[in-house]
């Protein structure tokens, strides 16, 4: 093997230490690992910076502060408290919470929807005395599900639709329209309801 590839896995192995040693910042492991990889010319800056131009990580990064900021404005308890209430059963609970988490999942990134559901989710099973393993589960799940009926309900879609617009834009997908918002709709509200 070339002396870059055993660089480049050296360099990949140290960063997934970093991560599982879980003792700095994902983002500064991640910028590190660029920065070696960039500064031992591993590859070209453009193609090592080119995933942070797809337009599905710059979404989400924009999502990623609207969600904090209505989990720091209080927004969450107030909505928990006006929604689910107090439910008398799981079952109860559930058709409180897993609809509206569904909902919000398919225009919101699904990891802040569960962090900042969790809180009400605790909220209530403290409340209420029902088993939060049941709801904690079913919210994981449903904000998945959830996040496939659009295009900016999850990573994987915006990944997606900006790999296929890309390769429209060069020729490559000669008669395709690019993904729409609602496109996914087809095949992620089924699979959401079921």
């Amino acid at each position: 093997m070339p002396t870059t590839a055993w660089t480049t896995l050296a360099i990949l192995i140290i960063m997934f230490g970093l991560l599982v040693w879980d003792r700095l910042p994902i983002w500064l492991v991640f910028i590190g690992t660029l920065t070696a990889a960039m500064t031992l010319n591993l590859a070209p800056a453009g193609a090592l910076l080119k995933g942070y131009s797809n337009i599905g990580v710059i979404t989400i990064a924009v999502l990623y502060p609207i969600a904090a900021g209505m989990y720091a404005t209080g927004a969450i308890s107030l909505l928990s408290e006006r929604f689910i209430g107090l439910p008398k059963s799981i079952v109860a609970a559930q058709l409180k919470i897993f609809p509206p988490v569904s909902l919000a999942s398919a225009f919101l990134y699904n990891t802040p929807i569960v962090a900042m559901m969790i809180p009400a989710v605790r909220d209530v099973t403290r409340r209420t005395g029902l088993n939060g393993s049941k709801l904690y589960m079913g919210l994981s799940y449903l904000t998945m599900l959830g996040g496939t009926i659009t295009l900016i309900g999850t990573s994987v879609n915006l990944i997606v639709a900006g790999l296929v617009s890309e390769a429209i834009a060069k020729g490559q997908l000669a008669g395709m329209k690019p993904i729409g918002i609602f496109d996914p709709m087809w095949i992620g509200l089924p699979a959401t309801a079921a």
